[in-house]
């Protein structure tokens, strides 16, 4: 991590065709997807003798590279593909589930040197609550943002100081959940600690108190 950024690598695979139908490609991208691929696009070309064409692409965790080209093999008409090694730079981001008047609502947020700069809700979750109540896209949307301000929770330690609950998020390898704060009382940076730990009680003096006790306003 560097500057609050995340660093990695991830292969794009490519590969160019113009013998597929509609249906045959959205029912690879399907399959890719289901493969593991981190996300799957078109695009519209032109290939030789003018002819229109798709490009596919898709990216590649290091390690499924192969398998994937594979795939691509398999399940389209191409007769080869192209593989590339990029780099990319990410936030970091964390999740939360915040409670709305349809129900919870998991709310993505990019995080850059400790500061919220993206939120956004899950798109599955919208869409689940428009086709439940009958309303627009933009209308639940709008609800959210409305409401999502709200989620921001503050919890004071029980040795005393007052820190800012960022969301949770999950270890890579062993899927805890780990719930990401900052202190608001200096500039140490982003912490995390395991969920169950993070609410869980002490004793203190003979008594049992909260580890974290939220604060409401």
């Amino acid at each position: 991590m560097d500057g609050g950024t995340i660093s990695g690598e991830v292969f794009e695979i490519c590969a160019n065709i113009d013998d597929m139908t509609g249906e045959d490609l959205g029912a690879a991208m399907e399959i890719l997807l289901g493969e593991g691929a981190l996300d799957v696009w078109f695009e519209a070309i032109q290939m030789k003798k003018n002819r229109p064409a798709v490009k596919l692409s898709l990216l590649a965790a290091p390690g499924d590279e192969a398998r994937l080209a594979e795939a691509v093999l398999r399940h389209t008409t191409t007769l080869g593909v192209r593989m590339n090694r990029c780099s990319r730079v990410m936030l970091a981001r964390v999740s939360e589930t915040v409670e709305t008047e349809y129900g919870g609502v998991r709310i993505k947020r990019g995080l850059l040197g400790g500061e919220v700069v993206k939120e956004m809700p899950e798109y599955e979750d919208v869409r689940r609550i428009a086709r439940e109540n009958g309303q627009p896209l933009s209308a639940v949307r709008a609800m959210i943002a409305g409401g999502s301000g709200e989620a921001k929770r503050r919890f004071r330690h029980y040795k005393g100081g007052e820190y800012e609950y960022l969301g949770t998020a999950r270890h890579s390898e062993t899927e805890e959940e780990l719930v990401l704060y900052r202190p608001l009382y200096n500039d140490s940076g982003l912490w995390v600690r395991p969920k169950t730990m993070f609410f869980e009680n002490v004793t203190v003096e003979g008594k049992s108190v909260p580890r974290f006790e939220e604060i409401k306003d």
